[in-house]
């Protein structure tokens, strides 16, 4: 039997050229930069049983890297940042405080980040925000490795206290069910995970099958250019099956939902990188297993902007939700303003119908 490095290896070519191809067609755009596309060099080492993966400290007060009223900005690598909320009194909340795991979109900057982090430290979150690179999204192992790191964050020092939240966004979706293959993995080692998770969201997520589409849109809003693009990976995933396998199981993960986690989706109905009628469908499925699972759409936002033109909104369904969780330890305040969302199947059937043929 071939073996996925065995694979990749003797494609290194081939990959490092689809990955300067892909960068060229980036060049035209402000999205990708070329200081982002190295991961940093301990994220490569498969941690022993019972050895942790060495990385930098994260004491905010030996790595604050930039600060405000009540947070406190932790640089802990190039992928991973720690904003922690910062407030006098904490010690009588009654409790850690929670933990928010902000997965990012591809290309996402920190300024586009930032109003999630702000919203969650402004309520009493701590927030570790994780990005990936386009070479790091093309090598399933890799992000995988990342996000063992990410798990082995959350159970440093006192942070395996505090209770976790988790809200993706677009191919952070990918990069949940990435963590939860390593939490298969290495279950001996999280093994109370499932009971600090209270909950996820989904912010239009990407599926497997819509990682092409949108890896090409997310770099160019060229229609040519995002149809050449779209070909490259769908060319790269049809070469290298065993990485394609990969994501398959990332996907599978998410679906599966073996930790029986509350979710949240929240989607545009014209957005054309994902697909809503897999999303009410999959809620419809969690929720016929006895699992919370709520969906909010808008008619019209462009991909991963629904906060950015419905904030009042989209902040009242993340309270509403969180609330519903029983999440203990944050400072959100009970929304005044009800929007709807969908929490049951009743005439979900006939609304998805509409969304199929619209």
């Amino acid at each position: 039997m071939v073996s996925i490095r065995s694979i990749i290896g003797h494609h290194a070519q081939t990959k490092d050229l689809l990955i300067k191809g892909l960068r060229h067609f980036s060049s035209t755009t402000t999205y990708l930069t070329n200081k982002h596309t190295h991961l940093d060099p301990n994220l490569h080492q498969q941690p022993h049983q019972g050895h942790r993966r060495s990385h930098r400290p994260t004491h905010p007060g030996q790595h604050s890297t930039s600060g405000s009223a009540g947070r406190i900005h932790v640089s802990v690598n190039k992928n991973v940042t720690l904003a922690h909320h910062v407030h006098h009194g904490d010690d009588q909340v009654g409790g850690p405080r929670p933990l928010l795991l902000l997965l990012g979109w591809l290309f996402a900057k920190p300024s586009h980040l930032k109003k999630f982090s702000d919203f969650y430290t402004e309520h009493g979150f701590d927030v570790m925000t994780v990005r990936v690179t386009l070479s790091q999204l093309l090598r399933p192992k890799t992000v995988q490795s990342l996000m063992q790191h990410v798990l082995d964050l959350c159970y440093e020092g006192q942070r395996r206290e505090q209770p976790l939240l988790c809200h993706a966004l677009s191919v952070g979706g990918y990069m949940y069910g990435e963590l939860l293959t390593s939490l298969n993995h290495f279950s001996e080692r999280y093994q109370d995970f499932d009971k600090r998770l209270f909950g996820k969201i989904f912010d239009s997520p990407v599926d497997f099958y819509g990682i092409p589409n949108g890896v090409a849109r997310a770099m160019t809003g060229d229609p040519k250019r995002v149809q050449r693009i779209e070909k490259m990976l769908e060319w790269y995933m049809e070469k290298f099956r065993p990485v394609t396998k990969q994501y398959i199981n990332s996907s599978e993960n998410v679906h599966r939902n073996e930790l029986k986690t509350p979710a949240l989706f929240l989607y545009s109905q014209n957005d054309p990188v994902v697909n809503p009628v897999h999303i009410e469908a999959l809620a419809h499925t969690w929720r016929g297993r006895g699992i919370r699972a709520a969906t909010a759409c808008w008619e019209r936002a462009p991909h991963v902007t629904s906060f950015k033109m419905y904030p009042e909104e989209y902040k009242s369904h993340l309270i509403n939700f969180i609330w519903g969780t029983g999440l203990p330890g944050h400072r959100l305040p009970k929304s005044e303003t009800a929007y709807a969302s969908v929490e049951s199947d009743n005439n979900k059937e006939q609304l998805v119908m509409q969304m199929a043929y619209a």
